[in-house]
């Protein structure tokens, strides 16, 4: 089967989608919005792909969308509800991941590196529990360092710096309690990592920042277990706008009004 595959925003996992599309010979375009690559603010209002140019090549959007979407593409994303990978629970990450359903869809194999990939993008908190069956917490941080530092463009040292300042700063924050479930509240103040610091210590960390590329403040919350995530969500369906989350992956977030 030939496909053309149009990637969104890019970070590890997208790298690591490419890379694969790339070794099996595939085309592979990019989101874009005015001659923009597509962030993830906007990857789901990309401008338009003429799809002319590549006959017999079924499309194949990978968490991206534009108005040329056509209900025989093909979707690969785990984002939204009625995704293919969306709510799969932590030991089904390599099902619910994009880099896995990729390998399904083109019968590539599927290797460590790849599960911790994976895991990583789909659960990353709960990948840091053990939780992920064939991923160890030891070897998904050490990955995702030396992934993320490249990435940045930064020295592998730096960036482990900087998580382990992050961690001691979130275990020192106050608790916040929202519909009878505790908070670490991190809405004060910047902090480099704060993301990876709230997955390694397992806490739900709640945190707020601006979003330059939407141009909105952005809450969110992220770790913990999915009845802490549907517990946040129904505080910020009332209090925030255009709100999103996945309690079996343990994050969600919306916009302040």
């Amino acid at each position: 089967m030939s496909y053309v595959f149009v990637l969104g925003a890019g970070d590890p996992e997208m790298s690591a989608i490419e890379r694969v599309c790339q070794e099996s010979n595939y085309i592979v375009l990019y989101a874009s919005v005015q001659g923009q690559r597509v962030h993830a603010g906007n990857a789901y209002q990309a401008d338009s792909i003429d799809f002319q140019a590549y006959p017999g090549s079924i499309p194949v959007w990978v968490e991206c969308r534009s108005k040329d979407y056509q209900y025989h593409h093909i979707v690969i994303d785990h984002h939204h509800a009625g995704d293919p990978g969306y709510g799969f629970l932590p030991n089904e990450y390599w099902l619910g991941s994009s880099i896995g359903q990729l390998c399904a869809l083109i019968g590539h194999e599927r290797t460590d590196e790849l599960s911790i990939t994976a895991a990583a993008d789909h659960c990353l908190s709960h990948a840091y529990k053990g939780l992920c069956p064939g991923v160890s917490p030891n070897a998904l941080r050490k990955w995702r360092a030396k992934t993320r530092a490249r990435f940045q463009c930064i020295p592998v040292a730096k960036l482990e710096s900087q998580v382990e300042q992050a961690i001691l700063i979130l275990r020192k924050k106050p608790v916040i309690n929202i519909n009878g479930e505790d908070f670490i509240d991190a809405r004060e103040g910047k902090l480099k990592e704060f993301s990876e610091a709230s997955a390694i210590i397992g806490e739900s960390v709640m945190y707020e920042i601006y979003d330059f590329k939407s141009r909105r403040i952005k809450v969110g919350v992220l770790g913990g277990e999915s009845h802490k995530i549907v517990a946040w969500l129904k505080w910020a369906e009332k209090t925030l706008v255009d709100t999103y989350g996945d309690p079996q992956r343990g994050y969600a977030g919306g916009y302040r009004k």
